[in-house]
Parts: structure tokens; sequence; C-alpha cells
């Protein structure tokens, strides 16, 4: 027991103290739980003990994910970028946005489906398809959003000429200043 709380003050070392002291507490506590268990089941000292150290050995991994974020906590509150509103709101206009993108995706290759059905599939719809999923996967990253929404944006407008004529296209209009306004406001936020 000693020699996994010494391991849990190792890796918690540089932490602030009252961090330190709440994770040696929440280990001493299950340690102390799953030994009770082991000796209400009547597990002799031996394979009790081997258990335990099975268990410490085994949360590795989850104690370095720990640590490592805590430490990025830290630091982004050292750097005044703590969860905020701001954030909340980023990450839910990314996945509006995304989804968006994704139906439109869908509905390019519906039409592309029926015209392929029919037998003739337009060579337009076909790239503009192709253009909205490379777009989808350009807007999922923070350094090529900005790209990313353009490239949809226009997309869209084409996508709805092709498969509904000219009125689809202008319907489409706000949804692709919509997806540029997101990417806008996502790569200004993340900077």
């Amino acid at each position: 027991m000693s020699l996994i709380l010494r391991w849990c003050e190792w890796y918690t070392r540089s932490l602030p103290p009252d961090v330190v002291q709440d994770r040696l507490d929440e280990i001493a506590s299950d340690l102390h739980e799953h030994e009770a268990d082991l000796r209400f089941a009547c597990v002799d000292p031996l394979t009790w003990r081997r258990l335990i150290v099975s268990r410490a050995i085994r949360g590795v991994p989850a104690d370095l994910a720990w640590r490592e974020g805590r430490l990025r906590r830290m630091e982004a509150m050292r750097l005044g970028l703590a969860p905020t509103r701001e954030v909340a709101l980023t990450t839910r206009v990314v996945t509006g946005a995304v989804a968006l993108g994704g139906i439109a995706v869908a509905i390019g290759a519906v039409a592309c489906m029926r015209a392929i059905a029919i037998g003739a599939i337009p060579a337009g719809l076909a790239s503009v398809t192709l253009v909205l999923a490379v777009a989808l996967v350009l807007f999922t990253r923070p350094t090529t959003r900005v790209v990313g929404a353009a490239a949809a944006s226009v997309a869209l407008i084409v996508e709805g000429w092709l498969v509904v004529g000219s009125i689809g296209a202008v319907a489409a209009i706000p949804a692709s200043a919509l997806v540029i306004a997101a990417g806008v406001l996502v790569a200004r936020l993340r900077r």
C-alpha cells in the first residue's frame, strides 16, 4: 500500500498541494475499500496483496492520463483559456456546421444514387458531392476550417442548383452563409 501511495506522490509531483492531497485521499480510500472487500471475501493476505498490486499496475495509464488532464487544465487556466461559454458556443457551432455539412453530403449522395439508378449521373453532381465530403473533413480541423467552410458554401450553392434548380440554389445561400460564418467564428475563437 505504501508503494502505491509513493507512486501517487510521484505522478502528482509539481501539482498544487491541495490537488495532491485530494488524489492521495482518493487513492487511499479506494485501496482501503478494495482491501476491505477482499478481506470480507476471505481472500488470503498474499493473494489480496497481489490483486492490489495488479490493480495498481493496470491503473498506471489512467493515473498518467489523470495527471496529463490536470496539467492541461492548469496550463489553460494560466493562459486564461479556462473553459468558458465561448468554448461551449464554439463547440455547438462547429457541431451544427458539421451536421449541416453531413446532411449536405447525404443529399448529394442520394441525388447521385438516384442519378445512377436512372442511368445518367451528371459529372457536376458527383463533383459537388466529392467537394462537400472533402469540405466536411477540412471543417473538422481547426487549421483548415475556413477553407472547408468556403468550399462547402460554394458546393452547397452548386448542389442546390443541380438538385432542385435555381430556386434551390437561392435557398442554399442562407445555409452557405451560416457555414461561412461558423468557420470564421470558430477560427477567430481558436486564436
